[in-house]
């Protein structure tokens, strides 16, 4: 459950902060932005503080076109990324959405809220006096929406580091927060950053967690030959490390992946997953890139393997396969290459998952397993390229990237005759922590996330 934001282009370093809230009153229960599907009623709201009433680094009409627009929006790719199974739109105004402001709360910004946005707004009568001002402008925050964002001007004397976004799952609805002064939509390219970081909070109200990386320095020469596979103590988790999706540490708005799309109910497991438990099911399976569905064949996009390795019970690995579809494609800045194309076999690791079953951004992370044994977020050498493999010591497991194009990949998968099985025997979990609300008053809150950077 936590966000990321890109301030000046610049790599960013981001801590994850777990669970307390910030409040909204409840008059009326309406579903959580989970699982991602149909309508969701959206809703931006613009403030400042007294001690710094004149400013509004941001327009109405730059936040709706940013949120709402029908291409390079938060909508539009929400509609991409899920094969146009969920549709972002105003309650008030469906096509052209709802934004509402710039509004002054009485009380001053002060130095606390640099680094925790919850110091203030987990005071019920501070943020009271947010929404009440804006309901007496016509506009009723409690009723009818799925997520709300709260985009705030920040004072000048804010000094790094400086939250940069929080998410929190909230009864009646989900509130996303963000500094209006690292949003900038006065470029192509500062847009789509600025649009990536609405976006990838609005993530976290869908339940996701991040994308990171997986790095096992100690378990063998990583990116030569085959890539190796090691024991917790000798891997490391990096936050935000994928780089490949919206949810991880890119700039620019990317597709999820298949496991995070799986989750949501954007695919279904008859249809495109493939679960493989034991040596009576070793072969070769063909998947097809996870940007786009293809009719009239067979349309798998994911791997599923379990009973993997005895030290990581409860988690499956996850074969991914994308292409340069869409905003995969690469990014550029006229002509100077920003990110580039995504195109190649991911494997994943994280909690053995499936769709229906209650989830949370704590949980619902994935890690990306990094071949390439450098600190690099993204590169060549963290796909699985053809004819290389991830080999599991314990088990005996390989995966084999055989052959790929512009619309399949084939691996194989190999079991020995005897596994070494996980405590849950390949089991695949129903689902875990419950989504069940903590109340004070008239206010009521599930979870947060929140994320800080330095410039």
């Amino acid at each position: 459950m936590e966000l990321f934001i890109i301030l000046n282009n610049m790599k960013k370093i981001l801590l994850a902060l777990a669970l307390i809230g910030v409040f909204l009153p409840v008059s009326s229960a309406r579903a959580y932005m989970y699982p991602g599907l149909g309508v969701k009623k959206v809703a931006a709201v613009l403030f400042n503080f007294s001690n710094n009433p004149t400013s509004t680094p941001l327009t109405i009409s730059e936040v709706k076109s940013a949120i709402f627009s029908p291409s390079n929006s938060v909508k539009s790719f929400y509609s991409e990324a899920s094969f146009e199974k969920i549709i972002l739109q105003g309650k008030e105004a469906a096509t052209t959405g709802d934004v509402f402001g710039w509004y002054t709360v009485n009380f001053p910004y002060g130095l606390d809220f640099c680094r925790e946005i919850g110091n203030v707004f987990s005071d019920d009568s501070k943020f009271k006096d947010l929404v009440d001002k804006v309901k007496a402008s016509g506009h009723d925050l409690s009723v009818g929406y799925d997520a709300v964002f709260f985009l705030l001007a920040v004072p000048g004397n804010c000094d790094p580091p400086r939250w940069a976004g929080r998410t929190t799952v909230t009864l009646p609805m989900t509130q996303v927060w963000i500094s209006a002064n690292d949003l900038s939509f006065s470029t192509p390219l500062s847009r789509l950053e600025s649009t990536t970081v609405l976006a990838h909070e609005l993530g976290h109200g869908f339940e996701l967690g991040h994308t990171n990386t997986y790095y096992c320095f100690d378990a063998g020469v990583l990116g030569s030959g085959s890539a190796s596979w090691g024991t917790p103590s000798q891997c490391e988790s990096r936050e935000y490390g994928d780089r490949t999706t919206l949810m991880g540490g890119s700039d620019f708005a990317r597709n999820l992946n298949s496991f995070h799309k799986l989750l949501l109910g954007w695919l279904t497991s008859s249809a495109n997953e493939i679960v493989v438990t034991n040596s009576s099911q070793n072969g070769t399976y063909t998947i097809r890139p996870s940007e786009k569905l293809y009719a009239g064949v067979a349309d798998k996009k994911l791997i599923r393997i379990l009973n993997f390795d005895q030290d990581y019970p409860n988690k499956g690995l996850f074969v991914d396969y994308r292409q340069p579809i869409g905003v995969d494609a690469a990014v550029y800045d006229g002509t100077v290459l920003q990110e580039p194309e995504i195109s190649g076999v991911r494997i994943y690791y994280s909690q053995n998952l499936v769709p229906g079953g209650l989830i949370n951004s704590s949980i619902a992370k994935t890690h990306a397993l990094g071949f390439s044994g450098s600190s690099e977020l993204w590169g060549e050498n963290d796909y699985l390229h053809i004819g290389k493999s991830l080999v599991i010591p314990k088990s005996g497991i390989k995966i084999t990237t055989i052959s790929q194009t512009t619309d399949i990949a084939q691996i194989k998968i190999e079991y020995p005759t005897a596994v070494v099985t996980t405590p849950t025997t390949g089991a695949i979990l129903t689902g875990t922590v419950p989504i069940t609300a903590q109340t004070t008053g008239a206010f009521s809150a599930i979870r947060f996330t929140q994320d800080n950077s330095w410039m």
